[in-house]
């Protein structure tokens, strides 16, 4: 009879359109937007050179030919060679174009280059728009100024240690400048804790499993309706069959958490293998985690839709509304909601499943411990069994005077 009962409730489900739609075919669709909006910054999109115009000044041969110290530390001398330093290979950070500032003007006005470096005895940037290519040549100039301080008082120390008498030629002091330039060293190594990735893009396909999860709690809704004798004429029925109502609750709920579980692992197979997102860890534990959310997201369709009277369009609207402020609190809206949460009212992150959930992917994914994902797992899964204990123990009480 349990397998009779819970076979025809998998197949109300799969023919509830309604259901279908927003447990299976709503978060592939929001799942492939995020990815146009912002996939290629999660798969690390390759870095392109920052396309600037260059303008030098007039008096650079002359200076070239003076070959003064004091003349050598201007950036009018030196910065072509900072120029085909950070120019070539692979990871080149500027495109530069050697202008005059006629057709560099242009250029910007153009949008052709993102900005103009004024090169005399000074450096000196023009942009038309703020973004992250004009930030990088911001940092790249005040790098630049950092070493133009540095490069004086290299030649001072070049001029005190070789004697004020000598006279000193171009080449001597463009090969002080060069060894500074090129010869600077590295004192760090990159290095990483995790194979995974930490971007915050990571979290909106986080936060978007754990509102499919929570979407669990449209077909425990549907199934109170249909369990309960004032809500339908099926709920009617079934409450007058012979058959024990603690199975057919646990039926149902099996049933439901089957489908969701369904729609998880559909969600995870269209985003790590067809769309390639680097958001796994451990699969069989994100499965785990994905069958805790539908647990607690069926759960949840269950308890408030037994406690919250009204027909099912309220029913169905409470649990939306719930479902969908935790999915906001956990970053799905707002990439660092969650991060303001935990610092103005961390208690709310705390009961929070959707939270819950993004917290154990993201565990999976960045470190190398399972602690905050035990941590995390446990908790969803004490949220799933209080939720189904309020659920069962309110339909469980219920009474009618006929039927």
């Amino acid at each position: 009879m349990f397998i009779h009962l819970f076979w025809y409730r998998l197949k109300t489900i799969f023919k509830t359109k309604e259901i279908s739609f927003w447990c299976f075919a709503f978060p592939l669709i929001l799942g492939t937007f995020f990815y146009i909006s912002f996939g290629n910054l999660l798969n690390g999109q390759e870095f392109e050179p920052v396309k600037v115009a260059v303008v030098f000044s007039g008096e650079e041969n002359q200076k070239k030919e003076e070959g003064a110290p004091e003349l050598m530390a201007e950036p009018v001398l030196w910065f072509d060679y900072v120029l085909q330093a950070v120019g070539q290979g692979d990871n080149a950070l500027l495109d530069a174009v050697r202008t005059d500032e006629r057709d560099a003007e242009q250029l910007l006005e153009n949008q052709e280059v993102e900005g103009i470096i004024y090169v005399d005895n000074q450096l000196r940037l023009k942009v038309t728009q703020s973004g992250i290519n004009q930030t990088v040549l911001k940092m790249f100039l005040d790098q630049c100024l950092r070493q133009q301080d540095r490069i004086k008082e290299r030649i001072q120390k070049f001029v005190y240690e070789s004697g004020e008498d000598r006279h000193y030629s171009t080449v001597d002091l463009l090969s002080v400048i060069s060894q500074m330039i090129g010869g600077q060293k590295e004192y760090t190594k990159t290095g990483t804790l995790s194979h995974g990735t930490i971007s915050q893009m990571a979290q909106y396909f986080y936060a978007l499993i754990a509102m499919t999860c929570l979407y669990g709690c449209f077909g425990g809704v549907q199934s109170v309706m249909q369990l309960q004798a004032d809500n339908s004429a099926l709920g009617a029925r079934r409450s007058a069959a012979p058959i024990h109502k603690m199975k057919g609750i646990l039926a149902d709920f099996l049933a439901t958490v089957t489908v969701q579980f369904m729609a998880l692992v559909l969600l995870l197979v269209y985003l790590c293998g067809i769309l390639r997102l680097e958001i796994g860890g451990n699969i069989l534990l994100m499965l785990l985690t994905c069958l805790a959310g539908a647990l607690v997201g069926v759960a949840g369709g269950f308890f408030f839709g037994t406690i919250v009277k009204g027909g099912e369009g309220v029913k169905v609207g409470v649990n939306l509304g719930i479902s969908m402020l935790c999915c906001f609190a956990s970053g799905l809206m707002i990439s660092g909601m969650k991060a303001l949460i935990e610092e103005k009212a961390p208690f709310l992150n705390r009961i929070n499943p959707a939270t819950r959930i993004t917290e154990c992917l993201y565990a999976l994914n960045v470190f190398s411990d399972y602690e905050r994902f035990v941590q995390n797992i446990l908790a969803l899964f004490l949220m799933a069994g209080l939720l189904c204990a309020g659920s069962y123990i309110v339909l469980r009480g219920c009474r009618y005077d006929h039927i």
